[in-house]
Formats: structure tokens, sequence, C-alpha cells
């Protein structure tokens, strides 16, 4: 944490909240707070305030990915607060302030240890992103669409087992992913967001009309839109039309180019709306790593090529991608404007946790969470809560 008294004003080429774009702009932060965001003004030469000259980049609000389960060889499942600050350093360098640390299928009682170190690691990781909570990503899956998950694990959704993992994690699950259909899931959806998780579908092959009791119940969220579930039909369109129809459910998408389709990605955005979407890179421990073959689950074989991380019989395991370059992945894919971008991988997320009134823009009383960056999106520059947390050599 900053000293209280500490002062930063960010002058920049312009400064995108992501609403508007402010050309010549100032961004100053007193402690963790931002306390002015406008144009460039004066600062009083008996102001005690640290300048940085960013004037050939664009300051933005932090990114905040709320699906990454890992990087440089660590992963959340590690239980490990070595491993979460490895993993918290590595989003910081490309520009996320923030992130959800997500959990893969497992048996209760290793899930138990991991949420509990989680809680843990969060006052104690200050070096680079922040954890602002958990995401559950199973174990109460499809296992017809469990993808990477193990399948031996996946069991039915018990309000139970949720209840004892939310009371282990001290109250920090923001995010549960849940296959509608399975017995016992509507319980959870419903429990979950009395308690302010948000309930999302995903690994799923619910039909479109369960999708919509399941949204009555309290789902708000599409986990992944496209992957690990049930293909749009025209007779039946399952998740995908519920996601692509239904306004009150937002979705995230993995904008790698592998994942998805680029036009299937520029459809989507014009479909849903961008305030709709946000981006999520689901990183796995092979994010940051060399192009190789590594192992996972024992024996397990995953190789790294083609930017993603393959099974030897050819399925997708997981991402590599990193949030800067899904910033830049969209706007090429899509033809979006640089605000919109930036929208969908701060504003967006932030909103989608109910966590908006406190970070996700640039605006005076929220958070100091802020990444500058060039045109070409590689990052400058990453403060969270008034600490830098990175810096490149040429800012």
């Amino acid at each position: 944490m900053p000293p209280r008294d500490r002062k930063i004003a960010l002058i920049g080429k312009d400064v995108i909240t992501p609403f508007k774009r402010i050309r010549n702009g100032m961004v100053i932060i007193d402690g963790e707070r931002i306390s002015y965001v406008g144009p460039v003004i004066d600062i009083p030469s008996t102001e005690k305030i640290e300048v940085i000259d960013a004037s050939k980049y664009h300051i933005v609000p932090g990114f905040i990915d709320i699906h990454a389960h890992g990087a440089l060889g660590c992963n959340v499942m590690d239980a490990s607060i070595e491993s979460l600050r490895k993993i918290s350093e590595h989003f910081a360098r490309h520009g996320v302030t923030a992130f959800l640390a997500t959990t893969f299928t497992a048996p209760h009682e290793r899930l138990l240890s991991v949420v509990k170190s989680v809680h843990m690691s969060v006052n104690s990781v200050t070096s680079g992103a922040e954890i602002l909570g958990i995401h559950l990503e199973g174990p109460w899956l499809n296992k017809e669409k469990a993808g990477s998950q193990p399948s031996r694990w996946l069991r039915l959704p018990s309000k139970e087992e949720f209840l004892e993992l939310y009371k282990a994690s001290n109250g920090i699950i923001r995010m549960v992913t849940i296959a509608p259909e399975l017995k016992g899931a509507i319980e959870v959806i419903e429990i979950a967001r009395k308690m302010g998780v948000v309930p999302s579908a995903g690994h799923t092959l619910a039909t479109f009309e369960c999708m919509i009791a399941a949204q009555k119940a309290g789902l708000s969220h599409i986990t992944h839109m496209f992957n690990a579930m049930g293909a749009f039909h025209h007779r039946s369109p399952g998740p995908v039309g519920a996601g692509l129809i239904i306004d009150d459910l937002t979705a995230d998408v993995i904008v790698d180019g592998v994942h998805v389709h680029p036009s299937v990605v520029k459809l989507l955005i014009r479909v849903k709306g961008v305030d709709k979407i946000c981006l999520i890179t689901d990183s796995t421990s092979f994010s940051g790593l060399k192009p190789g073959e590594y192992k996972i689950f024992g024996d397990t074989k995953v190789i790294v090529e083609r930017g993603a991380c393959w099974l030897p019989n050819g399925r997708l395991f997981g991402s590599v991608l990193t949030m800067d370059d899904a910033v830049r992945n969209v706007i090429k894919f899509a033809g979006i404007p640089l605000e919109d971008a930036i929208r969908m991988a701060s504003y967006n997320p932030a909103r989608i946790l109910n966590m908006s009134q406190e970070m996700g823009s640039l605006t005076v009383g929220k958070v100091a969470n802020i990444t500058i960056i060039d045109n070409n999106i590689c990052v400058k520059l990453t403060i969270v809560r008034g600490n830098i947390v990175f810096r490149s050599d040429s800012i």
C-alpha cells in the first residue's frame, strides 16, 4: 500500500476513461485513490508530487481478468502464496491490475485447501496484480463438455459443498461456473446469487429453456462463450443462443484467434454489444513459457504451440493468452475502437463482478488501478492501488 501522503501525476498523450478520451490528459493519484482526471493542469512547485511523463502514451484503466488459472509454470491449484505471487507479477507486466484466481475441478478437500490459500494470499501478494477473489470453475460441470477439466472429479452441484467452500474462502468467492442442466444446479445458482457470487453457465449442454430458467434463478453470465458448450442450432439454440439473445446475460470470450474464430468474435460483438462482453485470458500455467512439450496431471503431455496449449490428440487444453494481446486482437478481429476494447478489459469485468463503484474506470474517488500503453497496446506502466508494480525502460 502506498504512503497515504504519496501523490503521483501521470501526464499522457490522452486519458481513456474508457467512456471518453481526454487529449493531453492527466491523472493524479493521492495515496491509493484517483483524485483528478482531466486536462493537464499546473502543479504548484510547493506541492510534493511525483510527475511521470507518459506524453507519448495512453493512460487507461487497469485490465481486470475474471478467468485466469496461472502462468510461468505456476497454477492457482498449487495452493501456494509464492505461485500466486509469480502469477500476479506476470499479469501486471501485461497490464492486468486485478484478477480472479480461477480454480480447476478437483476433489473437495483439495479445493478447500486452494480457496484457503487464496484467501491467505490476498493481502500478502502486493508486488503485482491484485487478487480480487476466487472464480470456481468446476467441479459442477457437464462431463460431456468437460474440455480439459478432469472428468473423474466432476460431480453434481451441492449447496452444502458450495457453502463449505465459501466459508473456507472467508467469503471471497466472486464467481462460480456451473452447468445449469445438472441436478441441484438451480439451487446452487439461487444461493450463490443471494450471497453476492456471480453464477455463470459454462461447460454445459443446457437447452435454451434451461438457460431461461437458470437466468430467472439468478444466472447472469456465460463462461468463455462458444467454448465447452452445446453448439448453436436453428432448432436448438442452447447456451450460445441464450447468450446471444437474453439481454440480462453477459458473456466473456477468449480472443486469441484459436479458441474462437476472429469472425465469430466480430459476430458476438455485433449481436451482443460492447457493454455486455468482457475479455478473459483463461490462461494456464503455460502462459509465458516457451513453445514446447510439458507435462501436467502426472504423465499427461501438453504441447504449447500455435498460440495455445494442445493435448496429443489435437484437443485444446487451454490458453497462453495475455490481456494486452486480447485487447490488441479484439481491435483487429472486430474492427472496434481502442475505447471499446479497453472497456471490455476493464469496466465491463468490474461491472459483472458488481465492483464498478470501486474500479474499472478512471474516475475521481476510485482505486488507482491504472495501465499505460502505447499505440501497439504494449504495456509501459502498471499501477495497482497507487503502487507502481511494473515499469518498462521507456518510461
